[in-house]
């Protein structure tokens, strides 16, 4: 075993190494016991998935350019400043939410009630010069179609004579010209 080895966490939140019981969270660094890295499974399979990059390291050289989360001097002031301007930008936000939600609320009452109510009948206008004198004839046919109910067909009935299809379409267009 040649020495530890140092990996920087890729995976948002962290990534979890079951095998070896570590945890490397996300853009941090962490250095393994070579003795711990070199029989974990879930080490090199994190590393292959992309959960993890395996930094590389000579003799005497930093891992990696870590950045520090500490705030300079100076910088205090403007992430005040920028945390007063989000915390108005939310409250806008949530004062925009609440006159919705009122108007929502607002809408389903008037459909329930309209829903509920009873139908409204509209009377309309027209022009009295525009109707026709009198009362128009109604023409209601007391018969639509002939009721047709007699049957025309000649034939012997129960039993066929058995001359075949052609001459039963022959009768069959004899009685419609009779028609």
């Amino acid at each position: 075993m040649t020495g530890d080895v140092t990996v920087y966490g890729l995976t948002m939140g962290h990534c979890y190494i079951e095998d070896i019981s570590v945890l490397v969270p996300h853009n941090t660094v962490v250095t393994i016991p070579a003795e711990q890295a070199y029989r974990s499974k879930d080490l090199w399979r994190a590393i292959s998935q992309r959960r993890i990059f395996q930094l590389r390291t000579g003799p005497g050289q930093a891992p990696w350019p870590v950045s520090q989360s500490v705030p300079v001097a100076g910088q205090d002031g403007m992430l005040m400043e920028a945390l007063a301007e989000q915390k108005a930008v939310n409250e806008a936000l949530l004062a925009v939410l609440a006159e919705q939600r009122t108007a929502i609320r607002d809408l389903t009452a008037a459909i329930e009630n309209l829903r509920s109510s009873q139908p409204v009948t509209v009377s309309t206008v027209t022009n009295s010069g525009d109707t026709v004198d009198g009362a128009a004839p109604t023409f209601i046919p007391s018969v639509v179609r002939p009721d047709v109910r007699e049957q025309r067909i000649h034939g012997n009935s129960g039993q066929s004579d058995d001359t075949g299809v052609a001459d039963a379409r022959k009768r069959l267009r004899a009685i419609r010209r009779d028609h």
